[in-house]
């Protein structure tokens, strides 16, 4: 883990559903998560996991999967790109229903589910 730069803020301030908070809401958000970096094939979100953190990718990309019953394999049914949010459904759904890997190096935005779903509590908009 690295230290957030001073662009953080206004990074988040251009996500959905971030960029809905005012900028002394963003800067106490952006200080409670961390920059983390995650290699090709590392989990973001595990599907039937419920996910200890929220991820914002702030760099590189990642692919979303899909859990197909029948064969009960994943399958990619969308490329991730900067400023695509992994976890979040699963944390307010409170069921592990998101799988999602790196599919290049990347970096991602970490904040911690309990400060994420305080902050959904906080701001219900």
């Amino acid at each position: 883990m690295t230290q957030n730069p001073p662009s953080i803020d206004a990074f988040l301030a251009t996500v959905e559903p971030f960029c809905r908070l005012s900028a002394d809401r963003l800067a106490l958000l952006g200080q409670k998560g961390t920059l983390q970096r995650y290699q090709i094939g590392e989990d973001l979100a595990v599907w039937g996991v419920l996910p200890s953190q929220v991820v914002v990718i702030y760099e590189g990309q990642a692919r979303e999967l899909a859990i197909n019953f029948q064969t009960q394999t994943l399958t990619t049914v969308k490329r991730l790109e900067r400023g695509a949010v992994v976890g979040a459904v699963a944390l307010v759904q409170g069921k592990g229903c998101e799988a999602a890997i790196a599919s290049t190096e990347m970096t991602g935005f970490v904040l911690p589910a309990q400060d994420f779903l305080d902050w959904v509590e906080q701001d219900t908009e």
